[in-house]
């Protein structure tokens, strides 16, 4: 049986797992995974993402191999490439580098502003420039996403890939980017570079986005380092932490720059979060977790 190990990047994951720890049922008198609901039972993958399930009792395709009992395969449909809904009533998304032009040109055609997500810090194993990453220019994978690797702000080869990025966001018609991994000289990336470095990496990318017409915003949550680029970058995101008071937020809030803030939680977080952002000068949005997948609590 063959299965997708991972989908839509990492917004949808799912991991191939034993059969002991998978649901399964008697099809036809053999155990067999339940991918999905053959009609009744649990699901490991929702019927949407399943666009063909086929059942061999003998005389398979070459491809499989050679078995001596029933073969289930199945094949999963293509991705959606419309996960951006312009009918949110916010004037700012955030969308990733991969978003299709024509999704990015309906959003503007609805007067929303977007920004496009990429990690300036990191190699992610599902891009397609992952490959022009140099050995050399690697560093310790990330503890929370194993499939991405830090990377030497330093390295001629990594500013090439990140200029070409903020090239592909112009011509896609972003408005702004938003990379991430800013900070990692903080991290432990298994690189030696210093704060110096990182700055001087974090200001390259600022002034190459802006020769393009485009925006920068800085999503690190360390106040001093978003005293010493502020002058560089245009708006900022913090990350639950209202409850701290956002001081990596205050410099751009002073400066009359626009601040937003992540929290996480579900409708009654946003009771306490949304006053508390608005006595800061921050648009806030609440996200259930930190997968970020569709659901949100805005404020007024």
């Amino acid at each position: 049986m063959s299965a997708v190990a991972a989908l839509i990047r990492k917004d949808l994951r799912m991991e191939l797992r034993t059969r002991e720890s998978v649901p399964s049922m008697f099809l036809f008198s053999l155990s067999t995974f339940v991918l999905f609901h053959f009609a009744l039972g649990p699901s490991i993958i929702h019927p949407y993402l399943i666009e063909r399930v086929d059942f061999y009792p003998g005389g398979y395709p070459a491809r499989l191999g050679g078995y001596v009992s029933g073969v289930v395969t199945s094949e999963t449909v293509s991705p959606p490439s419309d996960l951006a809904h312009a009918s949110v009533d916010v004037r700012v998304y955030v969308a990733d580098l991969e978003t299709p032009p024509p999704t990015i040109r309906a959003l503007h055609d609805a007067s929303r502003i977007v920004m496009c997500y990429f990690s300036a810090g990191t190699a992610e194993s599902f891009r397609d420039d992952a490959g022009r990453f140099p050995v050399a220019s690697l560093g310790q994978p990330l503890a929370d996403y194993p499939d991405e690797r830090w990377i030497d702000p330093r390295d001629p080869t990594v500013r090439a890939i990140m200029a070409d990025r903020i090239a592909k966001a112009a011509s896609a018609g972003c408005d702004g980017i938003h990379p991430s991994g800013l900070g990692a000289f903080g991290a432990d990336p298994g690189i030696a570079f210093t704060r110096a470095d990182q700055l001087d990496y974090d200001r390259w990318l600022a002034d190459a986005a802006h020769a393009r017409g485009l925006s920068i915003g800085l999503v690190e949550n360390d106040a001093l380092l978003a005293e010493d680029l502020l002058a560089d970058f245009d708006w900022t995101v913090a990350w639950s932490c209202i409850d701290g008071g956002c001081p990596s937020a205050a410099p751009f809030v002073s400066a009359h720059k626009a601040a937003f803030l992540v929290e996480y939680g579900d409708e009654s977080r946003a009771a306490a979060v949304c006053p508390s952002a608005k006595a800061l000068g921050m648009s806030a949005v609440v996200k259930r977790t930190a997968a970020l997948d569709a659901y949100r609590a805005g404020c007024p």
